[in-house]
C-alpha cells in the first residue's frame, strides 16, 4: 500500500479559498457576531456543507482563521464589544 492509504476521506486536503467562498455565500450580508459564537457558526456551516464531523470542521475554521480567510476585528478573549463585532470573511472574488 502507498503512503496515505490509511487516511480517511475526512483528512483529504481542501481548497481553503473555496471554503471561504462557501462561507461568504452562506453568511452573505449577515456575518456572525462574537468570537466564540462566530467560530461555532462557521464550524456548523462547514460541517453541513461538507458532511464532515464537527472536529474536522473546527480544524478547518482554525486553518481559515490562521490563513486570514476569517478575521475577527475584536479581542478573542472578550471585552466590551466581544459579542457585537462581526466577523469578516475574506474570500477571493471569482
Amino acid at each position: 500500500m502507498g503512503a496515505g492509504a490509511d487516511a480517511s476521506p475526512e483528512d483529504a486536503p481542501l481548497d481553503l479559498a473555496e471554503l471561504a467562498g462557501a462561507l461568504q455565500a452562506r453568511f452573505e450580508g449577515r456575518p456572525p457576531r462574537g468570537y466564540v459564537l462566530g467560530r461555532t457558526a462557521f464550524r456548523d456551516a462547514l460541517a453541513a456543507h461538507l458532511g464532515c464531523s464537527d472536529v474536522r470542521a473546527e480544524r478547518l475554521v482554525a486553518q481559515l482563521e490562521g490563513r486570514g480567510f476569517l478575521r475577527y476585528p475584536g479581542e478573542p478573549r472578550g471585552g466590551p464589544d466581544s459579542r457585537r463585532l462581526a466577523w469578516r470573511i475574506e474570500a477571493p472574488r471569482t
